[in-house]
């Protein structure tokens, strides 16, 4: 479901004001944008399992609208344009991930972001930024989300998302291909772009 309006049009961003609604080009038109959701349960889970580069992922690549903190000690405009960046679009996973009968409707976001962000151990999140790193070599970063039949209400501003952002990773990139995941013809049922 495209939200009426939400066009692609000069480089929109995630709002940093809702962090917990990500913006999205749409399955059917990459010239729509679609807004997601991603439960603060998801991000709180993360944080309690200490998986600081978790965190870094969502700020700076699945958001993207983010402050991060330099090696000098201050904070810059950074981030990327998350889940906009996004240059393959799959759907359908062929294992088992989210449980039966679901895994045919995911979609999986594919982009390939120049680094990626952490968090460092020391700051557990304070008034602190992530903070850019390096990138794992071989890789494209994915993005699994979760359409929904109606649509969900965001915790923040009222947003009405078309579906949910449940997991984020980097993948191995295919040595055909490297902006596509390895064996993407065989691990996703099928492509939109």
């Amino acid at each position: 479901m495209t939200k009426p309006g939400l066009k692609l049009a000069t480089s929109p961003r995630s709002n940093k004001v809702t962090p917990n609604i990500v913006l999205a080009l749409a399955p059917s038109d990459k010239n729509e944008l679609i807004e997601l959701y991603v439960s603060p349960e998801t991000i709180r889970q993360f944080m309690d399992d200490n998986l600081n580069a978790k965190i870094g992922e969502y700020c700076g690549l699945v958001h993207g609208n983010v402050d991060e903190w330099t090696e000098t000690g201050g904070s810059q405009e950074g981030g990327t344009y998350g889940l906009l960046e996004a240059h393959a679009l799959f759907q359908g996973i062929k294992r088992p991930r989210t449980g039966q009968g679901k895994d045919e409707s995911i979609l999986i976001y594919v982009m390939n972001h120049a680094h990626t962000y952490i968090y460092q151990n020391n700051n557990r999140f304070s008034v602190t930024g992530p903070t850019r790193a390096r990138r794992p070599s071989h890789s494209v970063f994915v993005a699994y989300v979760e359409l929904l039949e109606e649509p969900e209400l965001g915790m923040k501003g009222g947003s009405e998302a078309a579906g949910r952002v449940l997991f984020w990773e980097w993948v191995r990139s295919s040595d055909d291909d490297p902006l596509l995941p390895v064996s993407c013809e065989t691990r996703y049922t099928k492509r939109h772009w």
